[in-house]
């Protein structure tokens, strides 16, 4: 089921005894979660009949000794175990007795935030996929494909009452990623900045995600195109602690290359900056100089050597039990030697 379908069910006033919420989009777990609860808890305080619990801190059976008990005002419970994820084989295993027959008078969700992009996820959803007999499982996965992240833009400045100029939108889904919490929180922020004004531009984008992780990426690039180790370190500790995923990262510095061998390309040509622009796809002075800037710093010559060495990686860091971080590490400390090798 996606959580479409769950909001179609709940406005008709049925929800199941058992939910599987799975997925990284937390934004919607939150909002489908909060629908719910205003269901259930519709003319009344919740009160203790809405509990909540953690699988790193609480066992199965106190989990089900609440769910078997009778609501204290309400005419149904609602349990939320957060963190499901992290409950072993053997817990689940506690839950079958539950699960085979569950009380009438509680809803009862597990939020397990997996996507399936990884053997130990994979293995956890095949697991899951076996207690799809007992209750609804229900996919929160964050947007694929860019029309879903247009929308989750668009339906969001909505909200705030706003409106997104064609190029403001174009560089915003460049720039802010596929985590729905990220484009959220982003949207806040952008909403924030723009104030009274009811359509958003491309410039207060650029203000308020200069002070994000996109900036500190940039920096990152720079920082390698300029041979500065120390510095190249420094930024990316900054966007691993920010909770940026080392793949994530690792496409972000392969799209900056993409970028900066297609304008060394541009200037071989001897095209204008504005048509170098035009072939990026970028429409914005200030991040057409600093791309044109950065190219003029690479030979020719290494640029394919620098997306072998993004290859390598990204390969580790699929494969390898080598810790990502010190993956990124290297493939940066060989970047900067790249970089700073004098020429045959």
């Amino acid at each position: 089921m996606y959580p479409e379908e769950l909001k179609r069910s709940i406005s008709k006033g049925k929800t199941d005894p058992l939910y599987f919420f799975y997925g990284k989009n937390t934004h919607l777990i939150e909002e489908t979660t909060g629908k719910i609860i205003s269901f259930l808890f519709s003319s009344h305080d919740p009160d203790l009949d809405l509990q909540y619990y953690d699988a790193q801190e609480h066992e199965p059976s106190e989990i089900v000794q609440s769910a078997r008990t009778i609501p204290f005002t309400a005419k149904k419970k609602l349990i939320i175990v957060k963190g499901a994820h992290f409950f072993k084989n053997d817990q689940w295993k506690k839950f079958q007795g539950y699960f085979s027959k569950p009380s009438g008078y509680c809803c009862l969700i597990f939020i397990l935030l997996i996507e399936g992009r990884d053997k130990k996820e994979k293995a956890q959803l095949d697991f899951l996929k076996q207690y799809k007999q007992y209750g609804v499982l229900v996919s929160f996965a964050n947007p694929r494909w860019e029309s879903q992240i247009i929308d989750l833009i668009k339906s969001g400045l909505a909200g705030y009452g706003k409106k997104i100029t064609p190029n403001a939108l174009t560089y915003l889904v460049e720039n802010i990623g596929k985590d729905a919490q990220t484009i959220t929180n982003e949207l806040e922020k952008i909403a924030l900045y723009s104030g009274e004004k009811k359509t958003v531009s491309v410039e207060d984008i650029e203000d308020v995600l200069s002070q994000g992780h996109n900036a500190t990426v940039f920096k990152l690039v720079d920082e390698i195109g300029s041979g500065n180790i120390d510095k190249s370190l420094i930024f990316l500790n900054k966007l691993l602690n920010e909770g940026q995923h080392p793949l994530a990262i690792l496409k972000m510095i392969a799209r900056q290359f993409r970028l900066i061998s297609m304008a060394k390309d541009g200037l071989r040509k001897g095209d204008s900056a504005l048509h170098i622009g035009k072939r990026l796809g970028i429409n914005y002075e200030k991040i057409i100089k600093k791309i044109i800037q950065q190219a003029r710093g690479w030979p020719v010559e290494r640029i394919s050597s620098v997306f072998e060495e993004i290859f390598q990686s990204d390969c580790k860091i699929k494969s390898s039990r080598i810790n990502s971080k010190i993956i990124l590490e290297n493939l940066i400390y060989r970047l900067t030697r790249l970089r700073g090798q004098p020429l045959a």
